[in-house]
């Protein structure tokens, strides 16, 4: 910190730091250092300060080295304690593979959770093309939505356990899990002063006027609404919200194989952010409670969703290539 110096990682921001190998990469040590909530400001301070204590003087380091000696003495003389053993884990009972993984999953949230300048260029270009209002609004939403859901994908290949399933469960899973992730990523995006979703820049998403008309096409978002201000109250910080982004991820899913790992997975997930939610005891003590409450929630949405897909389509909106592989449209229509 006092040089100024930039680090760059050789793998891609993804390296472990911990008490064996965190001089292996400087930056991500340093990126580590600032997720933790270290401040380069307290450095210098502390710096400073050292800077600021007077030298010993030869009489003084003879004064400190009589104590010692005399405490040493003194020591042998007194009957022996037991002392218990060094806790060998973080602070807050959290085992440290617990506690790396939690750091992971915010790490991967926070570098993958918001789009490039490039991406919302390309979601603004479409607006050009589109001349009927509703299609300008159902071709950024769907944009949108497909770059979440890449971004979404990219975490989830990162989650501890995933690349432990099979192909065909992995595919299975996120095929299933997908609608309801970008869902609880919308609900990051929740304005409350508006009450709207703030997907990108100028594009939002509120009680669109087209939720009145006819009902075979019908778009009704009020419960998408809802549920982003029931999260809004929650207040979940980055820990929370990733971790509940794995427990939804490991849901049982129709077509997987192997459901006694997704489960044995999913309540790993569940006990980690138990562990974790108990550690601030600011928390309200139903706050857990509420935070896996919201999984039926997002079972709904996953349902109205669908219906959704099945109302773009009779409209004759065309869907981009992931959701339209991620979501099945053609075993929609």
């Amino acid at each position: 910190m006092t040089r100024r110096m930039l680090y760059k990682c050789k793998l891609a921001n993804a390296c472990t730091i911990d008490q064996y190998c965190r001089k292996k990469c400087q930056a991500c040590r340093h990126a580590k250092c600032l997720t933790m909530g270290m401040k380069p400001e307290c450095v210098l301070k502390r710096l400073v300060k050292k800077c600021k204590e007077p030298a010993k003087t030869a009489a003084s380091k003879m004064a400190a080295k009589t104590a010692s000696k005399m405490a040493a003495k003194t020591k042998k003389l007194l009957p022996v304690k037991t002392e218990s053993p060094p806790p060998t884990s973080p602070p807050g009972g959290l085992a440290p593979h617990e506690y790396d993984c939690i750091h992971k999953l915010v790490f991967f949230q926070e570098q993958l959770e918001h789009p490039t300048s490039e991406d919302l260029r390309r979601i603004a270009e479409l607006t050009w093309v589109e001349t009927e209002p509703f299609s300008q609004y159902a071709a950024q939403l769907l944009a949108t939505t497909d770059l979440n859901a890449k971004l979404i994908v990219e975490f989830t290949k990162r989650l501890p356990g995933f690349l432990a399933l099979n192909q065909h469960d992995q595919i299975a899973i996120l095929k299933g899990s997908s609608s309801e992730c970008v869902c609880l990523r919308m609900a990051r995006c929740y304005d409350e002063v508006n009450d709207t979703i703030v997907l990108v820049q100028n594009l939002t998403y509120s009680i669109a006027p087209w939720d009145t008309s006819d009902h075979a096409a019908a778009i009704n978002n009020h419960s998408l609404l809802e549920f982003c201000r029931k999260v809004h109250r929650l207040n979940l910080d980055n820990a929370e919200m990733s971790m509940l982004m794995g427990v939804v991820v490991f849901s049982d899913r129709i077509h997987i194989r192997d459901k006694q790992q997704v489960e044995f997975m999913q309540t790993s997930y569940i006990d980690l952010l138990r562990k974790y939610v108990g550690m601030n005891p600011n928390k309200p003590a139903n706050h857990l409670n509420n935070i896996l409450n919201l999984l039926t929630d997002l079972r709904a949405l996953h349902e109205m969703n669908s219906r959704h897909i099945l109302s773009f389509w009779q409209r004759g909106q065309k869907f981009p290539v992931l959701l339209g592989e991620l979501w099945d449209v053609e075993k929609i229509q």
